[in-house]
């Protein structure tokens, strides 16, 4: 790797560090939950690539599986007690991997719809939350994140993260995510979009995605 490669990978590994030891992600976790800190696929181009931003980890579905979401806190768990760049790629390769369904189990539904109309090689993208925390529902899957909870993400978190990214694209999916980018400082190039949280259309996101490729975006 040369030493522009190694300095961007090891300020991803510190910001993600960050997240895992962050107090208040600690203590807004659910039980036996940890934190979560975007992943970075290994063919994202700081400079040139694309950020999907979401308002926060979903809780895992009713048919993720139990060995499933063990590796998971296992991965992350193990980052955490040791952050270096092995068990941080080796959590980032399993997640991208797991969000495209090929680790065996079904693909995450945003990844299936909208993003991979978007950017079909999960690789190629940084896929980061406002809120790095789940927050499950009583009633639902999900409950929103609080306005507090934004307000670290976007404070503690994001805009050291997106200042290590350098994306050339953003796209934000769902209302909480646009306002929480409003809040960021990027450079005036910037090329950004949005898709709605639920009823995005294939059209819309193969509009944005023309749009995207044709302002240089690496997607």
């Amino acid at each position: 790797m040369v030493s522009g490669e190694i300095e961007f990978r090891l300020a991803l590994v510190e910001a993600a560090a960050a997240v895992m030891r962050c107090e208040y992600c600690l203590s807004h976790a659910p039980q036996g939950d940890l934190p979560q800190p975007g992943w970075v696929g290994s063919r994202y181009i700081p400079g040139r690539g694309v950020v999907v931003l979401l308002q926060n980890p979903g809780a895992a579905p009713t048919d993720y599986g139990t060995g499933r979401e063990a590796s998971v806190q296992k991965l992350l768990r193990e980052f955490a007690e040791n952050p270096s760049d092995e068990t941080h790629s080796r959590l980032m390769r399993f997640m991208l991997a797991d969000m495209a369904g090929a680790n065996g189990g079904s693909p995450w539904a945003k990844w299936t719809h909208p993003v991979s109309k978007l950017v079909p090689d999960q690789e190629r993208l940084a896929w980061m939350n406002v809120v790095k925390v789940r927050t499950p529902g009583k009633t639902r899957k999900d409950d929103p994140p609080t306005i507090d909870a934004a307000r670290h993400g976007v404070s503690g978190h994001l805009q050291r993260e997106f200042d290590i990214l350098k994306p050339r694209g953003v796209v934000t999916i769902g209302n909480e995510a646009r306002s929480a980018l409003a809040e960021l400082r990027l450079p005036t190039t910037t090329v950004l979009g949005h898709l709605k949280l639920q009823g995005a259309s294939t059209e819309e996101a193969r509009v944005l995605r023309l749009q995207f490729l044709n302002a240089g975006v690496d997607i």
